[in-house]
């Protein structure tokens, strides 16, 4: 793992201490320095992935075509998504952050970073490249997962239990008739699936709720996360939640330097304002268990291509994937020792 030797744990505490602190909740609200003792001893920190926008490798060790992998290339301007209008620079997955082969480097800075877990999925045509149980299971592919996993519970990365995961990426898709960060539920129950009678805005009563990213469908709204943990404990009957995706997109600026796209000040402050909410929802009794952040790496953002950045490592595309943390990196890495 490549780090900068110049981003130590005093540059992001004075970082946070000199004009990040003083802006998290607004002038009514009390400065909050946030650790992990606000926390139960038993709550999961870690981060999260993507086969597809991980993995690559994608015609090694008998992995079949994807989905994704058809429509990358013969619709690199289509749409699947309703959001999506193209593949914003045409790129596809075939290498992605080529996880398949550093796997275990990252794994071990996920350790470093003193993450509890680690979230990742499967790519099935990996296992079943004919997509039928009866076209032969991939032993390469299941050789592949089980490593993952070994190397994994190796180090350490094996607390999850998984019981409910809610997918959240800051604009909060939410019940019917309550908005948390202007986006409307037209369905009942905890199906949050993309598309499925979502009504998308940004915006209520012509007011935005939230500051603008990078992505035009993406907006923060920090509080959010708060009213919605809060809602789902009374509607749902107080169930045990986990956070499976929470991140930032920043565009992939090329004009920067390595070392200056390392300051990630906006990611940092996202995830600590999203926390000092979080922690807020678990002080009023919401049962949430785990927070995993997206995403470990940059990576491949579906119909955004590699043109924005999620992770709380950055990704060298133009040096053969070399990986560095990011200040994100390191705040997680103090706040998670501290407690």
């Amino acid at each position: 793992m490549a780090t900068d030797s110049s981003l130590s744990f005093y540059v992001v505490n004075v970082m946070l201490i000199l004009g990040l602190l003083g802006h998290c909740h607004g002038k009514s609200s009390p400065h909050y320095l946030l650790s992990r003792k606000d926390f139960p001893a038993d709550f999961v920190f870690g981060s999260a992935s993507s086969a597809y926008q991980y993995e690559g490798a994608a015609h090694e060790g008998g992995r079949g075509p994807s989905v994704w992998d058809t429509f990358t290339k013969e619709h690199p301007e289509g749409a699947i998504f309703v959001m999506a209008e193209k593949i914003s620079d045409h790129s596809t997955g075939d290498v992605a952050v080529d996880f398949y082969h550093r796997y275990k480097e990252d794994i071990q800075n996920l350790k470093e970073l003193n993450m509890d877990a680690f979230r990742f999925s499967i790519s099935w045509s990996r296992v079943l490249p004919t997509g039928r149980i009866g076209g032969g299971v991939n032993k390469v592919g299941v050789k592949f997962y089980n490593d993952l996993i070994n190397d994994l519970m190796a180090n350490g990365q094996s607390k999850q239990k998984g019981e409910i995961g809610i997918t959240l990426i800051s604009l909060w898709l939410v019940p019917k008739n309550m908005t948390v960060a202007g986006v409307k539920a037209q369905r009942r129950g905890l199906d949050f699936v993309l598309g499925c009678g979502v009504d998308f805005s940004v915006e209520k009563d012509g007011v935005y709720l939230g500051s603008p990213t990078a992505l035009s469908w993406l907006y923060v709204y920090p509080k959010g996360i708060n009213n919605l943990m809060l809602y789902i404990k009374n509607y749902y009957k107080s169930p045990a939640i986990y956070i499976t995706e929470n991140g930032i997109g920043e565009a992939n600026n090329s004009s920067l330097s390595v070392q200056e796209a390392l300051k990630d000040k906006t990611r940092l402050l996202y995830h600590y304002q999203h926390l000092y909410y979080l922690s807020k929802a678990i002080k009023a009794g919401v049962d949430v268990r785990g927070y995993f952040a997206w995403s470990f790496l940059d990576d491949f953002e579906w119909d955004a291509g590699y043109t924005v950045r999620f992770g709380l490592n950055y990704v060298d595309y133009k040096n053969k994937h070399k990986r560095y943390r990011k200040y994100s990196a390191l705040w997680f890495q103090k706040f998670l020792h501290e407690g």
